[in-house]
């Protein structure tokens, strides 16, 4: 077992080898380990995964941590993952444009938190709930795609108020009503049908 913040703060960890025997890694294991590039584990690891340095659940149906510092501006969600853990990208800021592939049906608080370069974001269909503060301190977001005719359910507050006048938000045709409806949805105020 990897014990909650064992390595946290530890500013100057780049990488991570997990071994066969881990069973248990507790949340927020490696937070605000802003130098992380990559984490590995083991092929034989029954209970973990990773996949080019990204920490998975072994079905990859629960991705767990994308580490600080892995480089590339756009990642997409892989297509077996239906949730997102908490902090899961927390102060990435690398990352520009995100795709959450039509599985996922759960961001968790702060998922995204600090993910400073943000821009464009897409949810798939499948988006149910949006957690607290899941996009916080994302202030460069200047587009939501969201291809849910419902929707997602949000906490209070998942973005910034500071985005909410000039963000673009992509929602399909019939259905900007709708999201105007919706905690948080209601205060974007450029909305467009596609």
């Amino acid at each position: 077992e990897i014990a909650e913040n064992a390595f946290k703060g530890c500013s100057e960890l780049t990488s991570v080898s997990i071994p066969y025997s881990v069973r248990n890694i507790r949340q927020n294991a490696f937070s605000d380990c802003d130098k992380l590039e990559s984490i590995n584990v083991n092929d034989n690891n029954n209970v973990y995964m990773s996949q080019d340095g990204i920490l998975f659940s072994k079905s990859q149906n629960i991705l767990i941590l994308y580490p600080a510092q892995k480089q590339g501006s756009e990642y997409t969600i892989p297509e077996p993952t239906t949730i997102i853990c908490p902090n899961a990208f927390q102060n990435n800021n690398s990352l520009n444009n995100i795709v959450v592939s039509d599985n996922v049906t759960a961001i968790s608080d702060y998922s995204f938190q600090n993910c400073s370069n943000l821009e464009t974001i897409s949810l798939g269909k499948s988006v149910r709930i949006i957690g607290k503060g899941a996009f916080r301190g994302c202030n460069s977001i200047k587009e939501i795609r969201s291809t849910n005719i419902f929707a997602p359910h949000n906490c209070p507050i998942v973005f910034e108020r500071s985005i909410k006048a000039t963000c673009k938000v992509v929602v399909p045709t019939g259905q900007a009503s709708n999201y105007k409806r919706r905690l948080e949805w209601l205060e974007f105020q450029n909305y467009v049908e596609e």
